[in-house]
């Protein structure tokens, strides 16, 4: 008969006949061979404590090459956080200054109209939102027509909205994702990791956005709408992260509970004792 150690299976260790998670099993001593040995609970199953052997020299490379493709993996999905950003950015911007496109160029039109800019030798109606504009005006005309028009929140095309929520909807996947991913890390190295990459992307929006020459009204537009949205845009980015950091891992302990049997969650067994919960046990019988 085995004899107790009095110690006990402090991490996780799956029996290899049944699966079940040995962590808290007693550690005894088997007489005959004089080895480490712990029974299992479930299937009654007795296994040997000791590494698994050596296989060669190209299991470490194997492991080499796996993490290295899992480290490059990880640093796709990272571009294409900030990628999406990127898109959704530049679209909130150029969804929210529409119309007030279509009012500088209408605006501009008039003036024209009236004889200020080109002599009044021809009369052109401006009512696309890539109307070329003449520098004269954009200097001297602009800030009195925002100033007349209620400003920049009353330009805003409120279509914009929904860009923010796919926006949202986005940034909660991406949050649940990293929380799941980063298990190794704190939730809030996650949440920073979904900053980090958004802000970045943020700025390639700024520098797209700064690089245009501002004779058209579009371009000009964005230009004038592109702080106040992205305050906007940020803070929606920010909370739904954030929320897709906070629920992710349990989103994903439902998934695992609902499509694997207890005694097959051993190996993500992680997905709960990372938030220092105990692990699924089989029913009883």
């Amino acid at each position: 008969m085995p004899t107790p150690t009095g110690d006990s299976i402090c991490a996780d260790r799956a029996c290899a006949k049944c699966g079940f998670n040995l962590i808290g099993q007693q550690v005894l001593r088997e007489e005959h061979y004089n080895m480490l040995v712990v029974r299992c609970p479930e299937c009654g199953a007795m296994a040997a404590l000791e590494e698994y052997p050596i296989l060669s020299k190209w299991a470490g490379r194997w492991a080499r090459l796996f993490a290295a493709l899992w480290i490059l993996l990880l640093l796709g999905f990272a571009a294409g956080t900030s990628g999406s950003v990127y898109g959704l950015g530049f679209g909130s911007v150029a969804v929210a200054s529409d119309q007030m496109a279509i009012m500088l160029s209408q605006e501009y039109g008039e003036w024209i109209d009236d004889g200020l800019g080109q002599g009044g030798s021809q009369v052109q109606q401006y009512t696309m939102r890539w109307a070329a504009m003449d520098q004269r005006w954009i200097d001297n005309e602009f800030p009195r027509v925002l100033r007349s028009s209620g400003g920049i929140y009353s330009q805003i095309d409120w279509d914009v909205v929904w860009v923010w929520f796919g926006m949202g909807l986005l940034l909660y996947f991406w949050g649940v994702f990293w929380s799941v991913v980063l298990l190794g890390a704190r939730r809030r190295s996650a949440w920073v990791v979904i900053l980090a990459l958004s802000t970045l992307a943020i700025y390639f929006d700024y520098i797209a956005i700064q690089s245009g020459n501002f004779t058209n009204s579009i371009e000009l537009a964005q230009r004038t709408m592109f702080s106040t949205v992205m305050a906007i845009t940020l803070m929606v980015m920010a909370a739904c992260s954030c929320a897709g950091v906070l629920t992710g891992r349990k989103l994903a302990r439902l998934v695992v509970c609902l499509a694997l049997p207890p005694r097959m969650r051993v190996p993500l067994g992680i997905l709960w004792t990372r938030d220092g919960l105990e692990l699924p046990k089989p029913i009883s019988k």
